[in-house]
C-alpha cells in the first residue's frame, strides 16, 4: 500500500505518500503550507482534495478563514490544474445556528468564488461518532437528528448550484 497519513508543519493531516505510486491523493484543510513546495511534488501525480467549509472558529478553531483558504485553493489550482484539485464541502452540520438555508446560501457563494478552479465538489454530512460528540456541546442537536428531507434538500440544491457553474460540473 502506498498511502499513509503524515502531519504538515502546521499540524494539518495530509493523506499521501509518493513511494512507488503513480498518483497521490492529498487531503487538506489549508494547502498554504505546501504551496512553496510544489516544485518538489511535480514528479508525482497528484490529486488534491481541499476541505473548505463556512464555519467559524467556534466549530473549526484551527482552520484559517474560508476566504483565505479559497484564495490558497485558487493558487493551488493554478499550479496543478483544475483537473487535479477538488473541493470538499464537508462535513455539513445542521443545527440551530447552521440551518439548511444557511448552508445553501454559503455553498452558493463559495461555488461562485471557486468557479473556474475545479471540476469536482464533494459534499457529505457530519457523522456523530462518540469522539465527535465530545467535541460538540449540544451534538445531539446536529444533523443526525434532522430529517432525511433536510439532507435531500441540501444535496438537491447544492447539485443545482454546482450545475450552474460549468467548471464545477466537469465542462470546460
Amino acid at each position: 500500500m502506498c498511502e499513509k497519513s503524515v502531519q504538515s508543519q502546521s499540524g494539518d493531516e495530509v493523506q499521501s505518500f509518493a513511494g512507488g505510486c503513480r498518483s497521490d491523493r492529498i487531503l487538506y484543510k489549508n494547502p498554504a503550507p505546501m504551496l512553496s513546495h510544489m516544485d518538489a511534488l511535480k514528479p508525482y501525480g497528484q490529486y488534491w482534495f481541499v476541505t473548505i467549509t463556512p464555519y467559524g472558529r467556534d466549530i473549526e478553531p484551527n482552520v484559517p478563514d474560508k476566504e483565505i483558504v479559497m484564495e490558497h485553493f485558487k493558487q493551488l489550482s493554478k499550479l496543478v490544474g483544475l483537473d487535479s484539485v477538488g473541493w470538499r464541502y464537508d462535513p455539513i452540520l445542521v443545527d440551530p445556528v447552521h440551518s439548511v438555508n444557511w448552508h445553501i446560501s454559503q455553498f452558493e457563494k463559495m461555488a461562485r468564488t471557486l468557479c473556474g478552479y475545479t471540476k469536482t465538489c464533494v459534499i457529505s454530512f457530519i457523522d456523530l461518532y462518540k469522539k465527535v460528540q465530545k467535541k460538540f456541546s449540544g451534538g445531539e442537536n446536529c444533523s443526525k437528528g434532522r430529517s432525511n428531507d433536510d439532507r435531500k434538500g441540501i444535496h438537491r440544491d447544492c447539485k443545482s448550484l454546482r450545475n450552474g457553474h460549468q467548471t464545477l460540473r466537469g465542462e470546460k
